[in-house]
């Protein structure tokens, strides 16, 4: 086992409160593998939550703790000082975040495939006042989207711009802000889009799609989960019979007292997902 392992066993014994200590020094570059282990620990704690007797610094035979930086405020280092790439829990950029690092296909959110990033990176949460709640290094999918489901309501997160990221041709490029993030993503999946499009010969041409009442709902009618085609010549088909139509337009019978919204998924392909709203054709 590593020593930096251990001392973070000793470290955690000290029950510091989360978000109020940071660890500096050659730790966070054995988390990156630029070198092998540490021969003790750094640690720095907000003056207000210092918990020894001695001022400036507390030294123990493995870990060094401090309250103090040269020439800053400590306190401003456990405090997001640039907001503009930060990304707000309630953003689309943190579903579409959810999204490239899942590989859950039964999630609501459809994973995205398209892209993928290069590890490790160090990504923060901050809390509604943009004060550090914690930082963590993740070192692939799975642990950039167990923190991002950590991240609370009016919470935000930050990422240790610039990063790599992959493309599903194997082109990497780099990005170096939140805003870029968004428009490589949203790239990706429009292009992903637009093939799916293309392999299904007109969108639903050869797609067959099924329509479900939203989660919750009770009220539901015959045509719940049927595909419908109808051909140019006004023949309707339904159900089984649908499948496999080559042309046509999709109709559906929505009775009166039918949910406002509804969505749909094409059972082949994944990405392709989204609403359908019903409104009364008078307030159209």
């Amino acid at each position: 086992m590593k020593k930096l392992n251990v001392l973070l066993e000793v470290l955690n014994g000290y029950n510091l409160p989360k978000g109020d200590y940071a660890i500096f020094g050659s730790s966070p570059l054995v988390v990156v593998g630029m070198i092998d282990d540490v021969n003790d620990l750094d640690v720095i704690i907000r003056p207000s939550k210092w918990p020894f007797q001695t001022e400036g610094e507390y030294l123990t035979e493995d870990i060094e703790f401090f309250d103090n930086w040269p020439n800053e405020d400590v306190d401003d280092l456990f405090t997001a000082t640039n907001t503009a790439d930060l990304i707000a829990e309630d953003s689309e950029l943190f579903e579409l975040l959810e999204r490239a690092t899942s590989d859950d296909d039964a999630s609501e959110l459809k994973p995205i495939t398209c892209i993928r990033f290069i590890y490790s990176f160090t990504v923060v949460i901050y809390l509604e006042n943009y004060e550090l709640e914690r930082s963590q290094i993740v070192n692939n999918d799975a642990e950039f989207s167990a923190l991002l489901g950590e991240v609370g309501e009016g919470q935000f997160v930050g990422v240790s711009f610039p990063i790599t990221s992959q493309l599903e041709d194997g082109s990497t490029f780099e990005v170096n802000n939140k805003d870029e993030l968004k428009a490589a993503i949203d790239a990706c999946v429009i292009q992903e889009q637009e093939g799916i499009i293309g392999e299904c010969e007109g969108l639903l041409q050869s797609c067959v799609w099924e329509v479900q009442l939203p989660a919750g709902a009770t009220d539901y009618d015959t045509y719940e989960n049927a595909v419908f085609d109808v051909a140019e010549d006004g023949t309707v088909s339904t159900n089984s019979a649908a499948q496999g139509k080559s042309d046509g337009v999709l109709y559906w019978r929505i009775p009166e007292n039918a949910n406002p919204t509804y969505v749909y998924q094409c059972q082949s392909h994944a990405p392709m997902f989204g609403t359908i709203t019903v409104k009364d054709i008078a307030n159209l």
